[in-house]
């Protein structure tokens, strides 16, 4: 394979990364929705949550690259992202237009 055929490779994993971060965008409006008189600390654990991820993301990669090497820890991120699509799948948030929509 050529170099040309691994930066294009590199340039879809790249959209398809922001793609997926994306996703994660509008969670303080489903913190807010979830727990409307809390806004303090809601912005509190939402900052906690981006300043964790910058320190644990590194220690994966730290932890794992020894063992596991570049693919490893490309893995490794996969699955927490994963884990993480399946865990919002369980947060229900009360949407009042949709409650009055089934009520009908």
């Amino acid at each position: 394979m050529s170099s040309g055929n691994i930066f294009w490779i590199a340039v879809l994993a790249a959209v398809l990364f922001g793609i997926a971060e994306s996703a994660f965008v509008p969670i303080f409006a489903i913190f807010t929705a979830l727990e409307p008189n809390h806004i303090g600390p809601i912005l509190s654990a939402h900052n906690l949550a981006a300043g964790l991820s910058n320190l644990i993301a590194p220690a994966i990669a730290t932890i794992i690259l020894p063992f596991f090497h570049e693919e490893g820890v490309i893995w490794a991120f996969a699955i927490c992202y994963f884990a993480g699509a399946f865990i919002m799948h369980f947060v229900k948030v009360d949407q009042p237009v949709a409650n009055k929509e089934k009520a009908k």
